[in-house]
């Protein structure tokens, strides 16, 4: 009994002091890689045509024409605007969900889309109602204001995803504003690729607390685009490297004064309403002398040309005009473009300068935001 105990055990030493043998090289199979199947095979810049079809939130996103004019609404004008402006459809969640899904599906998809994912972080959207990729839950401005912390306190815990950021858009609400401005300012100083903020609507209460959130003395300093309503002034001390500056509510004067004081990099200006007013005009061109991208509404009086013609840099002007084709039918309109015409080619001979002639944006009819069309009635040309 004892001896084939013996025989037993140095059977099994001897089998395991023997070297492994290799497998046969037929039995040798390459692991399973994504990598290279299906959208792993595609090229990257292939990807991103595929995922621009997809409706996407971009700087030309803005608020019904009712909420620029400044004017100051009664309580059930305002309530009509609410209603009709819920944030931002739920068909530009499209994208996202595409893209979540993407990632979810292997590491090697998650490696590609994931950062694509990240690259925008939404804070614009109605919650939606379980069972239902259309239709909002509850009041906007509650779950945007609810979706502002959750979020915001999510990156705080994970800067891995915030320094996946590159632009943020976001609507300001009342709701828990106290609690939800302040943790959105922390969150967008550990974001350092951070390049474009878009806050595409704010509530008429928010300067103050925007004030006491953001601090100019810590500053935004990767920020080069920033898109806001003229209430969000202070926050745009916040940025001063910015170089473009689009105001998409208001007449944009409070911003006009941030610019000349905190931001000496700017160089495109969009939505101020300054041709409204020959002074507004003037402070916009004492103020950013330096301006080279100028969008404006014709017409233009002669005044407002005068003022124009002092910006040596401009080199590319955008003329918003109320329909299409008005450029042809409008005499004021003509006399305009001829006039800017001629600024433009009195500029730089180093620079190429350029006069579009675009559209006014026309409303979306499921929200009311407000998405202007990048085709011109005439194609960019050179002046």
């Amino acid at each position: 009994m004892a001896s084939s105990k013996r025989s037993r055990s140095t059977t099994l030493d001897e089998a395991t002091a023997r070297p492994a043998r290799d497998p046969p090289s037929s039995s040798i199979r390459p692991p399973f890689l994504n990598s290279d199947k299906g959208f792993g095979r595609i090229p990257p810049e292939l990807r991103l045509e595929i995922l621009s079809h997809f409706p996407s939130i971009d700087g030309t996103m803005a608020i019904p024409s009712g909420r620029r004019t400044g004017e100051r609404l009664s309580r059930k004008r305002r309530s009509e605007v609410v209603l009709v402006n819920g944030g931002v459809p739920l068909s530009y969640l499209e994208r996202k969900d595409t893209l979540r899904a993407l990632s979810e599906t292997c590491s090697d998809y998650r490696g590609i889309f994931h950062p694509i994912l990240w690259e925008s972080l939404d804070i614009c959207f109605p919650a939606r109602t379980p069972g239902s990729q259309t239709q909002p839950l509850e009041p906007f401005y509650k779950s945007i204001g609810e979706a502002m912390l959750r979020k915001c306190n999510g990156l705080l815990l994970n800067k891995d995803l915030a320094a996946m950021v590159w632009t943020v858009n976001v609507i300001f609400t009342r709701h828990k504003m106290e609690q939800s401005i302040p943790a959105f300012a922390r969150c967008l100083r550990l974001m350092p690729n951070l390049q474009t903020v878009h806050v595409l609507d704010a509530n008429p209460q928010m300067p103050k607390v925007i004030k006491s959130a953001f601090d100019s003395t810590v500053p935004l300093s990767s920020v080069r685009t920033v898109i806001i309503p003229g209430t969000c002034h202070e926050l745009l001390k916040c940025c001063p490297g910015a170089e473009t500056v689009w105001c998409n509510q208001g007449t944009g004067q409070k911003l006009v004064t941030v610019i000349r004081l905190y931001c000496k990099q700017v160089t495109e200006v969009r939505g101020f309403r300054c041709e409204e007013n020959a002074n507004a005009m003037k402070s916009l061109v004492n103020g950013i002398p330096n301006i080279e991208i100028l969008e404006l509404s014709a017409p233009l009086s002669e005044e407002v040309l005068g003022l124009l013609s002092t910006l040596k840099q401009l080199s590319r002007v955008d003329i918003i005009v109320p329909r299409e084709g008005a450029e042809l039918e409008d005499v004021a309109i003509q006399r305009t473009i001829e006039g800017l015409r001629s600024i433009l080619n009195k500029g730089s001979v180093t620079k190429e300068r350029h006069l579009r002639v675009v559209p006014r944006p026309e409303a979306l009819s499921a929200s009311g935001a407000v998405t202007r069309r990048t085709t011109c009635v005439n194609a960019a040309s050179t002046v």
